[in-house]
């Protein structure tokens, strides 16, 4: 439901449309940045349990930084990369 993700077709859940774009990128250890606000979580195993970050955004003052694990250029000529890319495109340059 994150407005990042608007442009995306996407349930709260993988699906399809996600499995190549995660062989694309990878999972960043967010623990302990509490800072951090997940738009896209891995999930961890449970023995370690980590706060894994996909896609996240944080907040410096007034600014605000969006970060894709994913490498979108690589997996380019996906329609759902681009269809992803264009989405948080958008959401970066809206308000």
């Amino acid at each position: 439901k994150h407005p990042a993700l608007a442009k995306f077709p996407t349930s709260y859940h993988s699906d399809y449309q996600w499995r190549e774009l995660i062989f694309n990128g990878v999972n960043v250890v967010l623990d302990g940045d509490e800072d951090a606000r997940i738009i896209v979580q891995g999930i961890d195993n449970f023995v370690r349990n980590h706060r894994l970050g996909v896609i996240w955004e944080k907040r410096r003052g007034n600014a605000k930084m969006v970060v894709c694990a994913i490498d979108l250029e690589r997996a380019g000529s996906l329609p759902e990369a681009r269809a992803l890319k264009d989405s948080l495109l958008e959401y970066v340059a809206g308000k």
